[in-house]
């Protein structure tokens, strides 16, 4: 393999080491949600909105490339490509590859956003179900 594929699957590797790290994170959480009072899962939802939010404009700013990608990749045919190896147009074929590791290291950024809306989700559901448990428990 060369260097350059040798550091994007070392640099994807890691960021999906990452993400798995995240879901373990959020396995446990979920699993301890069921331990915490109402008001410590709704600290819990403030902190994790919070970096919710200060990372969406990138998320969506990520999801904006990968739709270029994506749009961009539908006018590239097999017999282009094909044409790019045979007439040795290097720096094409070059900048698709960069193009498609880029996608792959955006989608991996998605997938952690995805988590962390996943995180923000499951903890809202928590907090409303002991709320309902709470008023069901309520004298009339």
């Amino acid at each position: 393999m060369s260097e350059k594929i040798d550091k994007f699957c070392a640099d994807l590797n890691q960021q999906l080491s990452a993400v798995d790290q995240r879901l373990n994170a959020l396995k446990s959480n979920v699993e301890e949600s069921r331990k915490h009072t109402e008001s410590s899962i709704e600290a819990q939802i403030d902190k994790v909105k919070a970096d919710f939010e200060a990372r969406k404009s990138e998320a969506e700013s990520t999801r904006e490339k990968m739709q270029a990608y994506i749009d961009e990749k539908k006018s590239e045919t097999h017999l282009k490509i094909q044409e790019w190896k045979t007439n040795r147009q290097l720096d094409k074929l070059e900048r698709r590859a960069d193009k498609a590791e880029e996608y792959a290291a955006n989608a991996v950024l998605i997938a952690m956003a995805t988590v962390d809306e996943a995180e923000m989700a499951i903890l809202e559901a928590v907090s409303s179900r002991i709320e309902s448990d709470e008023a069901q428990l309520a004298p009339a």
